[in-house]
């Protein structure tokens, strides 16, 4: 149950931050990169729910990666 909230969570949160092509596959989510925000439609940019690794992402385009904390920091422009 709470890996659906997370998931919902996630998904507002990159909608609001205006991220494009947001796609949903199996445990995971894809979408433009909100950290280099490329000019074209490419979903470089991805989230995983696996139990493992809830809410890890990574950029395969700019490379940056980190966690739900550091992703909600970037995007609110605050700290911890």
């Amino acid at each position: 149950m709470a890996q659906i909230q997370i998931k919902d969570f996630i998904y507002q949160l990159l909608k609001n931050a205006e991220c494009r092509n947001i796609r949903e596959s199996g445990n995971n989510f894809s979408c433009a990169c909100p950290y280099h925000r490329p000019k074209h439609n490419t979903s470089s940019f991805g989230i995983s729910f696996k139990q493992e690794n809830a809410g890890q992402f990574h950029c395969f385009s700019c490379h940056e990666e980190g966690n739900i904390y550091s992703l909600v920091m970037f995007l609110y422009k605050c700290s911890f």
